[in-house]
C-alpha cells in the first residue's frame, strides 16, 4: 500500500499538495487523474512512499484518504521544471500545480492521459539524469532585431555541435513566426514551432515530434510551451524579455522570467535575456555582475531615420477664435503627403482607440461612465448608423452620444485625447485618395486578420497603417515612415514603470523606420523623449533606476500587494484588518480609485521588503493561507 502526494495542476484548488492511497506505486513526476469535489482532475505526483512510513500522520489525520488507481502512469515533468515551479509558487505565493498549467497546454495534459491510459502495458519509468553541471548562468543581449538574430543563430550552430537543443521563448505568437523565418533556414527538419493558433490536432502532433526526436532541437515558442520535457536543452533565451507579455493577467499571477531563472539554475544550463530594450532591473543585474553580458551594454540606439517633435500644444481648440482641435500636426500631413508622393508606407501609432478616450462635462468635469460598471466611456462612430456612440471597453455597453451629464443634466459634454477613428477621419477628409488600414482590437481580432491586413499594407505603396500596441510585432519588413499620436495619455497611467513600456514601445517603432520619425506630444519638455530623440540608452536606464531607488521600487524593493473587494461600509473594517494583519512589516493600507462594475470598494495593503528579505516564511504562510477573495501579487503589474 502506498501514499501517494500529488500537486494538483489546474484553477480553483487552492492547496499545494493532496494526499491519497494506492495499492500500487506510482513513478514520481507522473500526471494521473485524482477525484477532488466530484470531478477529475489532473496532479503530478511528487511523493510515494509505503503506508508504514505514515501510519502516525494518518490516525491522526482529521480526514479519510481516498484511494486512485492509477492505470499505466508515466514520468512527464522534468525534476528541474517541478523544482522550478515550486521555487516560483514560493515567490508569488501562489502554487506549484498553478505554475505547471500555465506552462502547459490543457490539450497536451489530457492527451498525455489519454494516451498513458490506452496501453495495457505499464510504460517504463523515465530516469531523470541527475545534474553534475554548475548552477546555470544568466546573459544579458541588448541588441537590435538583427543582430540578436544572428547571435542566436550562432547559439544553435554551437549547441546543435555538442548535441544540445536550443528553447527561444517569445512573448506573442507574431514574435515566434518572425524568428522562425529568421532561425530556421538550413535547419528546418530540426525546427519545433508552438503557438497559441495552432490547431489542437497540429499542436499534439508536433508536441510528440518534439519529444520523440533524437536529434536536438530549436525549439522556438511562447510561454505556455516552457514545461516541454527535453532533458538535452542547453540553452534557454527570453527574447524581447522587456515585454509586459511575460506577466501573467490571471491567476496565478508570476513572471515567466523569473521561472525561467530558476530553470536554468535547477537544470544548469545557459540562460539569456534579449531583446533591444531590457528591463531596468535586467540592465541593473547586468551592471553589478550578477548577469553577464554577452556582449557590451549598448549606450545608444542608433538609427538612421530622421527625428522629429511635434509640439502639439499649437493645436488645442480656441473657442475665442472658433479654431477646432486637430489631431494632425502640419510635420504630420507633409508627412501623409510625402509618404503618397513617393509611394512609401507610414504607419502611424495611436495608443487609443475610438474617436475619443474620454468625454467630459464642460459645465461640472463629470466624466461619462458606464452606468453598468463605471468605466469611463470611449466615443466610437458607428461606421453603418453613421452616427456618434458611446462604448464601455471594460464591459462593452452601449450608449448612445446624444445624453446629458448625469450630474448637473448639462449638454456640453466634450470629447477630449485622441483616438484612432478621429485620426482616420481627419485623414481620410484631408486625403481622401489614401488607402487606410486599421489594426487594433475593434477592427482586426484574430491574428490571421492581423496578417492580412499588414501583408495588405505592405502590397500597397502609398498607403497608411494605423494600428494601436498590437500591430508592432506584425511589421516585419522596414517602413519609410513612422509616427506617434496620443502618446501624452500613456502617462496618465499610474503605474512606475510606464517611462520603460513608453521607451520600448517607441524604441521598437522607430527601429522599423528608415526615414522619417515623427513623434506628436504636448508635452515635449518632458526629458523621456529627449532620451528616445537621442536614443540615449544609458542617460534613460541610469535616471529610471535612480529614480526607482529614491521611491524603493523594484529591483531595490520587492513589492507585495494584497487586495480585497468590499462594501463601501466595510472598507474601515477592511483597512482595520489589514494594518493588524500585517502590522510586522508596515502595511501602506489604502482605498484604490479604480472603478468596481459592482460598485464595490477595494482596499490594497502593500508591503515593500528588502529584495534579501522575501522570500519571508511566516509571511509565505500568512498569504498562503487567505481566501480565494484576497488577491495576492508579488510584483504588481500597478499599486492601484
Amino acid at each position: 500500500m502506498k501514499i501517494i502526494t500529488v500537486v494538483p495542476i489546474t484553477s480553483g484548488v487552492f492547496k499545494e499538495t493532496l494526499s491519497y492511497f494506492s495499492t500500487q506505486d506510482v513513478p514520481l513526476g507522473s500526471i494521473i487523474e485524482v477525484p477532488v469535489r466530484r470531478r477529475l482532475i489532473p496532479a503530478l505526483v511528487v511523493e510515494s512512499e509505503n503506508v508504514e512510513k505514515k501510519k502516525a500522520a494518518i490516525k491522526s489525520s482529521s480526514f479519510t484518504l481516498k484511494k486512485i488507481a492509477p492505470e499505466n502512469a508515466a514520468p512527464f515533468f522534468s525534476v528541474p521544471c517541478v523544482h522550478a515551479a515550486k521555487k516560483t509558487a514560493e515567490y508569488y505565493a501562489t502554487t506549484t500545480g498553478e505554475v505547471l498549467k500555465t506552462l502547459i497546454p490543457k490539450e497536451i495534459i489530457e492527451d498525455h492521459i489519454k494516451t498513458t491510459q490506452r496501453h495495457k502495458k505499464q510504460k517504463t519509468a523515465r530516469k531523470h539524469r541527475v545534474m553534475e553541471v554548475p548552477v546555470g548562468e544568466t546573459f544579458v543581449l541588448q541588441a537590435d532585431d538583427k543582430e540578436r538574430m544572428a547571435t542566436y543563430r550562432s547559439i544553435v550552430r554551437e549547441s546543435f555541435a555538442k548535441n544540445k537543443s536550443v528553447f527561444l521563448c517569445l512573448p506573442q505568437t507574431a514574435d515566434v513566426l518572425f524568428a522562425e523565418e529568421a532561425l530556421k533556414r538550413g535547419i528546418d527538419e530540426y525546427t519545433v514551432v508552438l503557438h497559441g493558433n495552432i490547431t489542437p490536432k497540429k499542436l499534439k502532433e508536433t508536441w510528440r515530434t518534439a519529444l520523440a526526436s533524437e536529434h536536438p532541437l530549436l525549439i522556438i515558442a511562447t510561454r505556455s510551451f516552457l514545461a516541454l520535457p527535453r532533458e538535452d536543452i542547453g540553452t534557454l533565451i527570453i527574447d524581447k524579455e522587456g515585454s509586459s507579455k511575460y506577466k501573467t493577467f490571471t491567476r496565478p499571477l508570476f513572471d515567466i522570467r523569473s521561472f525561467a531563472q530558476y530553470f536554468s539554475q535547477a537544470a544548469g544550463i545557459k540562460l539569456i535575456f534579449g531583446g533591444m530594450t531590457l528591463r531596468a532591473e535586467t540592465i541593473h543585474h547586468a551592471k553589478t555582475h550578477t548577469f553577464i553580458p554577452l556582449a557590451p551594454i549598448k549606450s545608444r540606439a542608433l538609427s538612421s531615420a530622421e527625428h522629429v517633435l511635434a509640439d502639439m500644444r499649437a493645436y488645442r481648440a480656441d473657442t475665442a477664435n472658433k479654431k477646432p482641435f486637430t489631431a494632425i500636426s502640419e510635420a504630420l500631413e507633409k508627412l501623409l503627403y510625402l509618404n503618397k508622393e513617393h509611394n512609401e508606407h507610414l504607419f502611424i501609432f495611436t495608443a487609443r482607440k475610438g474617436l475619443a478616450p474620454i468625454t467630459i462635462c464642460n459645465d461640472c468635469g463629470e466624466i461619462v461612465t458606464c452606468e453598468k460598471c463605471v468605466a469611463p466611456m470611449i466615443l466610437h462612430k458607428d461606421r453603418k448608423k453613421k452616427e456618434n456612440i458611446f462604448l464601455c471597453h471594460r464591459c462593452g455597453a452601449l450608449g448612445s452620444a446624444h445624453t446629458v451629464c448625469t450630474s448637473c443634466k448639462s449638454w456640453r459634454l466634450v470629447p477630449l485625447g485622441i483616438g484612432m477613428e478621429r485620426v482616420e477621419d481627419e485623414i481620410a477628409q484631408k486625403f481622401p485618395d489614401v488607402r487606410i488600414f486599421t489594426v487594433s482590437g475593434d477592427t482586426t481580432t484574430t491574428h490571421k486578420q492581423i496578417v492580412e491586413t499588414v501583408n495588405n499594407f505592405y502590397a500597397s505603396p502609398g498607403s497608411v497603417l494605423l494600428g494601436t500596441e498590437m500591430a508592432i510585432p506584425y511589421l516585419t519588413r522596414e517602413i519609410e515612415s513612422s509616427a506617434i499620436i496620443g502618446i501624452d495619455s500613456l502617462f496618465a497611467v499610474p503605474d512606475f514603470r510606464m517611462n520603460e513600456r513608453i521607451f520600448e514601445l517607441v524604441l521598437a517603432i522607430r527601429s522599423r523606420t528608415t526615414n522619417t520619425h515623427l513623434i506628436q506630444t504636448s508635452n515635449p519638455d518632458n526629458m523621456l523623449f529627449t532620451y528616445i530623440v537621442r536614443g540615449d540608452l544609458a542617460g534613460f536606464y541610469r535616471n529610471e533606476l535612480e529614480e526607482r531607488k529614491a521611491f524603493h521600487y523594484p529591483p531595490f524593493a520587492v513589492l507585495v500587494k494584497i487586495s480585497y473587494l468590499t462594501t463601501a461600509r466595510g472598507a474601515n473594517g477592511k483597512i482595520k484588518e489589514f494594518e493588524e494583519m500585517f502590522a510586522d512589516y508596515d502595511p501602506a493600507v489604502y482605498t484604490s480609485t479604480l472603478p468596481d462594475p459592482k460598485g464595490r470598494t477595494k482596499i490594497n495593503a502593500l508591503l515593500r521588503l528588502a529584495p534579501d528579505k522575501w522570500v519571508d516564511e511566516k509571511l509565505l504562510a500568512l498569504l498562503r493561507g487567505l481566501p480565494p477573495a484576497y488577491l495576492v501579487e508579488v510584483d504588481p503589474r500597478d499599486l492601484l
